[in-house]
């Protein structure tokens, strides 16, 4: 890839990057470590919901996209551009960084009613920092939550590193560098703000949802699932705004999926846990791949169904 032709910001990255065929991460960074299992996917619910509770995100979602007819679709497509910014060559990353943003060139127009803290006519650009800042935030913290409710709680500085690692990664998609939070202290208290304040579920957003919960062919076999870690993870009142069902028989049905994942993960052999992606990036760098012994009970692991490291999922959600 000629990097010349590269927007300056695209530009500048590329120059930082010391190994290109390691890419702009690598196996000593954060993402790495801790985002390259499988049960991450688990967070897809989440942060597809999360992102078109903003009502620009689900306005453009709805005008420009095919979600009808595959709303499964955007999810794997954005796992995919995530996937090889993360873990691809330097020069895959750029290409898929230019790819989304040329895509998102086209996306916009205006909401058509009010919605949240929009007016009518109010206008949306899926270029747009704000826009992209919040759906890379979910991103940030759907994989933050995934760890903590299906795998095991995170060290402070393990969320920091997470977080600092995807500010990169956010970057590379074209958030300029001044517009994120500082920290993921700030991240927070960011993302509590926006959240509370800005998001409201919209008739399209509504419809979008409910195109994924109930997604056509084989994955029509996952609605169930999908509908349950999707109203087990999401904030009350968006739950509320988006419809989904809650009551005692669904959260003792999501603590009891938490503890089987928990533990189909420690018997499931490592190989088999981690990302094509991540194994592909190992294996053309020359690192070790995963032995085949699955891994190893470690400290803070989920200890059982019905807790999470001594709170409700619920505690997790207001804290």
């Amino acid at each position: 890839m000629d990097l010349q032709t590269l927007p300056p910001d695209l530009r500048r990255l590329a120059a930082e990057v010391k190994d290109p065929e390691t890419g702009f991460f690598g196996p000593d960074s954060w993402l790495w470590k801790l985002a390259s299992e499988n049960t991450l996917q688990l967070a897809g619910p989440y942060a597809s919901l999360m992102q078109i509770a903003h009502p620009h995100v689900a306005a453009g979602v709805a005008a420009h996209s095919n979600f009808r007819d595959d709303p499964i679709g955007r999810l794997h497509r954005t796992f995919h551009a995530v996937h090889a910014i993360v873990f691809g060559t330097r020069d895959q990353a750029l290409a898929a960084a230019l790819r989304t943003r040329n895509i998102h060139r086209a996306v916009k127009g205006e909401l058509s009613e009010k919605a949240g803290p929009y007016e009518p006519g109010s206008h949306y650009h899926a270029n747009r920092a704000d826009l992209l800042l919040w759906v890379h935030a979910t991103l940030v913290e759907g994989s933050i939550m995934a760890h903590e409710l299906f795998m095991r709680p995170l060290r402070p500085e393990e969320k920091e590193g997470l977080y600092q690692d995807m500010k990169l990664s956010g970057r590379l998609f074209g958030i300029p560098g001044n517009k994120f939070p500082t920290d993921y202290a700030a991240f927070l208290s960011y993302y509590k703000r926006e959240t509370e304040q800005t998001l409201a579920v919209t008739r399209e957003a509504h419809e979008i949802a409910w195109a994924i919960i109930r997604a056509g062919g084989w994955y029509r076999l996952t609605s169930p699932l999908i509908l349950l870690v999707a109203a087990g993870t999401l904030p009350d009142h968006l739950r509320r705004q988006f419809g989904l069902p809650w009551n005692g028989l669904m959260a003792r049905g999501f603590d009891d999926f938490r503890g089987r994942a928990s533990r189909a993960r420690a018997l499931t052999p490592r190989p088999l846990l981690y990302r094509d992606a991540y194994l592909d990036a190992l294996q053309r760098i020359g690192a070790p791949r995963p032995p085949l012994v699955g891994p190893r009970r470690q400290e803070g692991d989920l200890p059982g169904r019905r807790s999470l490291f001594g709170l409700r999922v619920a505690d997790r959600k207001s804290a």
